[in-house]
């Protein structure tokens, strides 16, 4: 199954902002176990009357930023422990 958002949860922040929880997997609730599965979880401001696409793009972006960060750090704590390459070894 294609990975995707299976589940969005907007609920109210305690200053005027609002809190996004995605799921994002490749089963849907209640289906076969996922081989990959992921939750984000974002402080957002309010928007006018969102389209929850809106949303869920502001989320995944947010998400996207953080993760790029993340992966910089861990390339460069390989890099710098002697890993030369970050491909994975062919078998």
């Amino acid at each position: 199954m294609q990975i995707a958002v299976r589940e969005t949860t907007v609920t109210p922040g305690t200053t005027g902002d609002v809190v996004v929880r995605l799921r994002i997997s490749d089963a849907a609730l209640g289906d076969e176990p996922a081989t990959f599965e992921l939750t984000v979880l974002a402080e957002l401001p309010a928007y006018q009357a969102p389209a929850l696409a809106q949303l869920q793009r502001e989320t995944v972006k947010l998400a996207r930023d953080v993760l790029h960060e993340i992966v910089q750090d861990l390339a460069r704590e390989i890099q710098q422990g002697g890993h030369m390459t970050l491909e994975p070894r062919r078998k």
